[in-house]
C-alpha cells in the first residue's frame, strides 16, 4: 500500500487497475492488516494505486475490508453508522470514514454497489485460478 514496506501489494493493485475501464471496480482479497504496522489501514493506502477507481479489498480475516474513497462515495458512506451487530465504519477523529470496514453489515454498505460478475467473467476467473494452481503443481 502506501507504506514503503509494501510495494508489492501496491504494484499488484496498480497493475490490476491498469487493465480495467476507468470506472470499473478493483476487487481483492487476502490483505494482511499488518502491512501498515502501528496504524490502521485507510483509503489513502489504496486510492493512488487504483487510480481513483472504486475498490473493495477484503482482509484475510474475512471480517473486515478496505474501501477506496471513490467506493465510499458511491455507497454514500460519509460518516459513522449504527448497526445491530458489532459492525463498524471506522472513522477518524473528525467523524470521516477511514475506509476500514469491520464485520459484514459495514462491508455490505459498499459491497452492495459492486457490479455482479457475468457468467463469462466468473468462468474466466475460475479458468485463470485453476491455470495458476496447475503452474505451481496444485491439481
Amino acid at each position: 500500500m502506501r507504506s514503503p514496506t509494501d510495494p508489492q501489494r501496491r504494484r499488484a493493485l496498480a497493475d490490476r487497475a491498469a487493465t480495467l475501464e476507468p470506472d470499473a471496480w478493483v476487487l481483492g482479497w487476502g490483505l494482511d492488516p499488518n502491512v501498515a504496522p502501528g496504524r490502521g489501514l485507510t483509503s489513502a493506502d489504496i486510492d493512488d494505486a487504483v487510480g481513483g477507481r472504486p475498490a473493495l479489498i477484503r482482509l484475510f480475516d474475512a471480517h473486515s475490508a478496505l474501501a477506496s474513497t471513490t467506493a465510499l462515495r458511491i455507497a454514500g458512506v460519509d460518516g459513522p453508522r449504527v448497526f445491530d451487530q458489532k459492525s463498524a465504519v471506522v472513522c477518524d477523529a473528525d467523524g470521516r470514514p477511514t475506509g476500514f470496514l469491520l464485520e459484514a453489515a459495514a462491508i455490505a454498505l459498499v459491497d452492495g454497489h459492486v457490479p455482479t460478475a457475468t457468467d463469462d467473467e466468473v468462468a474466466d476467473h475460475v479458468h485463470d485460478a485453476l491455470a495458476a494452481m496447475a503452474r505451481v503443481g496444485i491439481t
